[in-house]
């Protein structure tokens, strides 16, 4: 069964299944340049991920996110990645990322197939682009955080995810 999410209130479909706590992380292929292809898990591994996905990067609740993450990434060491997901063309993605000094985060589209937003539960059947999430995924790919937020033109819980990330590095001894 599809989860529902809203625009405006007026609902949309989610196609794909929501991912819970404890779940393992599904790899996938995405773009992070014209040619490039961009494997989430692999190229990120041994490291506590990040992953940030927006509805447009050119909008202004999805900029936020991006820049949040950025400026934790910033803070948080080498042992995190941060990876903002969206089906913005990569020439988008990296014309705003250069446009706002975004240096951090990987910036990676799903514009191609939608496969992320179908293996993560985000992919917004009538607009074509995935929900507005955040995911916190262990380095042996377990789903350790998650929020799918409902309504698009809402923010997600910064702090929350924060404070999350920040507990796991200090479980593993890291500032």
């Amino acid at each position: 069964m599809a989860e529902q999410a809203t625009i405006n209130g007026t609902p949309l479909t989610v196609r794909g299944t929501k991912l819970k706590i404890g779940d393992r992380a599904p790899e996938v292929y995405l773009r992070d340049g014209p040619l490039s292809e961009f494997k989430l898990l692999a190229e990120t591994a041994g490291k506590i991920r990040i992953v940030s996905v927006v509805l447009c990067i050119d909008t202004g609740v999805c900029e936020a996110q991006t820049k949040w993450l950025d400026q934790q990434l910033a803070e948080m060491g080498d042992g995190v990645a941060g990876v903002t997901v969206s089906t913005d063309l990569p020439e988008t993605q990296f014309r705003w990322a250069g446009m706002n000094g975004v240096e951090n985060v990987i910036m990676a589209s799903d514009h191609f197939d939608v496969r992320f937003g179908d293996l993560y539960g985000t992919w917004l059947k009538e607009l074509r682009k995935d929900q507005r999430a955040i995911l916190v995924i262990d380095e042996n790919d377990i789903i350790r955080y998650v929020e799918y937020v409902p309504e698009t033109g809402h923010h997600i819980d910064y702090n929350a995810a924060s404070a999350f990330v920040r507990k796991m590095l200090a479980e593993r001894g890291n500032p």
